[in-house]
C-alpha cells in the first residue's frame, strides 16, 4: 500500500493520525515525470520529423 491508513485503538479513542507517505514515493513521482518528459520530447521530434518531411510533398 502507498499508504498507510491511521492506527485503529479499538474504537476507545477518536483521535485524528494523518495518512503517512511512503518514502520512495517522491522518487517514484519523480521517476515518472521524467519517463513523461522523455515521451514528450519524442513525440514532439516525430511530430516535427513527419511535418518537415511530408510539408514539401504537401500532404500536411
Amino acid at each position: 500500500m502507498l499508504l498507510a491508513p491511521p492506527r485503529d485503538h479499538g474504537g476507545l479513542e477518536l483521535q485524528f493520525r494523518p495518512y503517512q507517505v511512503h518514502p520512495g514515493l517522491g522518487d517514484y513521482f519523480r521517476d515518472l515525470y521524467e519517463q513523461l518528459v522523455r515521451l514528450n520530447q519524442t513525440i514532439a521530434g516525430i511530430d516535427t520529423y513527419l511535418f518537415t518531411r511530408f510539408r514539401k510533398a504537401k500532404w500536411v
